[in-house]
């Protein structure tokens, strides 16, 4: 049970940092920039998730949006 509570939790966290991030690169401010490190916490969340529940589809998805927000971060900060 509490398992299931972690991966829960951790879909959630996916979720909503996954909104804020798009939200906020959808206001395209001054920080729009940061929403890439949102965004890799969200891929993290959801990989984990995916990983629990064995879940492969979903893994390789974050791991490409992980890859994509690497290179996000690389081409805005270096």
């Amino acid at each position: 049970m509490k398992r299931l509570v972690a991966v829960t939790s951790f879909k959630w966290y996916g979720s909503i940092t996954g909104l804020i991030g798009a939200f906020t690169i959808a206001l395209n401010l001054g920080i729009s920039k940061y929403a890439f490190f949102i965004f890799t916490a969200s891929a993290l969340c959801w990989l984990y998730a995916g990983y629990r529940a064995k879940d492969h589809p979903l893994i390789y998805m974050n791991l490409g949006y992980l890859g994509i927000n690497f290179i996000g971060i690389y081409r805005w900060f270096f």
